[in-house]
């Protein structure tokens, strides 16, 4: 994660449409489930459409290595490594708008915090299941953008 950190650094500006670029193709209104990250909010953000690529792909591949660190720590009954994985994975996915994934990793983290593992297998297959699907997501976005299928601008 701290790559994804010193990738930010210096980084977030006030956004300038002249720099929304970034085109995909969004049904508008799709639901949560099948938008599992919010694009235009990031692109908001951080600004420039291949830095937002980037630092969502950073946050992608991170993740895959903490959600086995964290199934790792379940297993070994560490509250304390949990609560900071869990942790981790939620401060990412609020800089990547990805508010399912968001909402179960600080779940967990809160259950971690005060000692209670007994639904870390729930909470952690959970993590997973949102963690394919923004991922999937993710990597529609990344193509179209990246190969010209540009249908829509993000705003």
């Amino acid at each position: 994660m701290s790559a994804l950190l010193e990738a930010l650094e210096g980084r977030v500006c006030p956004v300038r449409p002249d720099l929304l670029e970034l085109r995909v193709s969004l049904p508008p209104g799709e639901p949560a489930r099948e938008r599992p990250i919010e694009i235009e909010d990031v692109m908001r953000d951080l600004g420039e459409p291949d830095f937002c690529i980037d630092v969502i792909g950073e946050y992608m591949d991170s993740t895959r290595g903490l959600i086995e660190r964290l199934e790792e720590s379940l297993a070994a009954r560490d509250p304390a490594t949990v609560h900071r994985i869990a942790h981790t994975i939620k401060g990412g996915a609020f800089t990547i708008r990805a508010s399912e994934l968001r909402g179960t990793a600080g779940a967990l983290e809160k259950e971690a915090k005060a000692g209670r593992l007994e639904n870390g297998a729930f909470y952690l297959a959970r993590i997973r299941d949102e963690y394919k699907n923004a991922s999937r997501y993710f990597s529609r976005i990344r193509n179209e953008y990246r190969h010209g299928n540009k249908k829509n601008t993000l705003r």
